[in-house]
């Protein structure tokens, strides 16, 4: 005989022979769970005691392992009990609800649809979709005016009332106009506010030179500048204007003005007595040329 360690309790035993892994007793029962087709809880129950430890013997380790299961099985038990009590709940709330709705003046319609979804399937366009039914309910409240089914089932729930439950709806809907109109109102002054500065923009052009860039005033008066609208693209175009030695000068910002598509432009009636240096006339675009001239010229 030699002593061997079993593999499952860790507890020592005499063997025959070395080969043996297990004690008689744990083999014993683990060929009884294969057999009931419970093998894997009663390994999972073993591993449990193994690694919890408080027993000596082989004995106690079989009866902790037994306890383990039995424990194991009463929580099953128990959190079906809770289960089918929270589900003959629910049943028996539903068909309270279902009551309270007719008793309340809340009526039910239920309409079906027949709708076409692409068929995984096909072979040609014979085929091509498969049909399912889909069901809609419409309740319709004691005011005549329909409700979902979450607001019903708060009413019954005694969580809020219909006149409270039509009151913000209501103040939702005036609150979404107001926005609206917001809305609406702030896209005019955005469009208004780009035609005035194309206005400005355009007379300054017509009576000023364009000059090369120098160190604006960071305090020069802003005379327009362009609202935010539904984009933000022309947010940041403004003119500003200051006087250097006594002559009208403008900076004009298009774009963002803080990257390469930001354009800043330096305007002055008076370059020379200002001591700014004009802008040499940039050769003209594609874009810009006078075509109907150009038919004059050549015919």
């Amino acid at each position: 005989m030699v002593k061997v360690i079993c593999s499952e309790s860790g507890i020592e035993f005499e063997a025959k022979t070395s080969r043996t892994k297990q004690h008689p007793d744990v083999a014993d029962m683990k060929n009884r769970a294969y057999k009931n087709g419970n093998y894997s809880e009663v390994t999972g129950a073993m591993a449990q005691v193994r690694k919890s430890g408080g027993y000596e013997t082989v004995e106690q380790y079989i009866q902790m392992v037994r306890e383990a299961i039995a424990s194991k099985n009463e929580a099953i038990k128990n959190r079906e009990i809770r289960a089918n009590e929270e589900k003959a709940r629910r049943e028996e709330e539903k068909k309270q609800f279902a009551a309270w709705k007719v008793t309340n003046g809340y009526t039910e319609v239920t309409t079906s649809e027949q709708v076409a979804y692409d068929n995984p399937n096909a072979t040609d366009f014979i085929d091509e979709y498969l049909y399912r039914t889909e069901y809609t309910t419409t309740i319709t409240a004691p005011d005549g005016q329909t409700i979902s089914s979450m607001d019903c089932w708060s009413i019954f729930q005694g969580k809020t009332t219909l006149v409270d439950l039509r009151a913000s709806q209501q103040a939702k809907i005036v609150e979404a106009e107001v926005k609206q109109q917001a809305d609406i109102r702030k896209e005019k002054e955005h469009e208004a506010s780009i035609t005035q500065f194309a206005t400005v923009y355009a007379r300054i052009k017509a009576t000023a030179t364009k000059v090369k860039d120098f160190h604006f005033p960071r305090d020069a008066e802003i005379i327009i500048k362009v609202t935010r609208g539904k984009s933000d693209f022309r947010s940041r175009d403004e003119i500003q204007k200051t006087q250097i030695n006594g002559i009208d000068t403008w900076r004009v910002v298009r774009g963002t003005g803080y990257d390469d598509d930001g354009i800043w432009e330096y305007w002055c009636t008076d370059p020379i007595k200002a001591e700014l240096s004009p802008l040499t006339p940039a050769p003209k675009t594609a874009d810009e040329w006078d075509y109907s001239r150009l038919d004059d010229i050549f015919g």
